[in-house]
């Protein structure tokens, strides 16, 4: 089995595929555990589509924003100290027409009087809603 994984920078997943099959992780560590998010082609081919013809995404920024948000909260108890610094609007790199698209949402935790590295966490976000599923495990550093 060959698989290829392409880093995507800007919006801090990681993708790969393998027998035509697409799956998106995120990667993120926060206070002492590793948090993963999947998302499968089937998530996607469940997600509605964005046409070259329609003005506006089936899930709204905002949305998608408070989507995440509540993923975080679910996740950190102190997930209203966590601050938004970003949303990306990407393509599914599995879809060859370009009219699956999720978003990238960002956030990040400086603790008070801490230098160094802040925390930070990508939640993708599904045109459907949903959310990535997250797996946490304990941090292995």
């Amino acid at each position: 089995m060959r698989t290829f994984l392409i880093l995507l920078v800007s919006a801090g997943l990681v993708t790969s595929i393998a027998h035509g099959d697409w799956t998106a992780q995120s990667y993120a560590r926060a206070r002492g555990k590793h948090y993963e998010f999947l998302i499968t082609d089937s998530d996607i081919s469940k997600s509605p589509v964005w046409k070259e013809t329609d003005e506006y995404p089936p899930l709204g920024s905002r949305k998608a924003m408070k989507l995440a948000r509540a993923e975080l909260a679910r996740l950190l108890p102190d997930a209203k100290d966590w601050t938004l610094i970003g949303l990306t609007l990407m393509p599914w790199p599995g879809s060859e027409d370009q009219t699956h698209w999720l978003y990238d949402v960002r956030f990040v935790f400086h603790p008070p009087g801490a230098g160094g590295i802040p925390d930070e966490i990508h939640i993708p976000v599904l045109m459907s809603g949903a959310v990535g599923r997250a797996e946490v495990t304990p941090d292995q550093k």
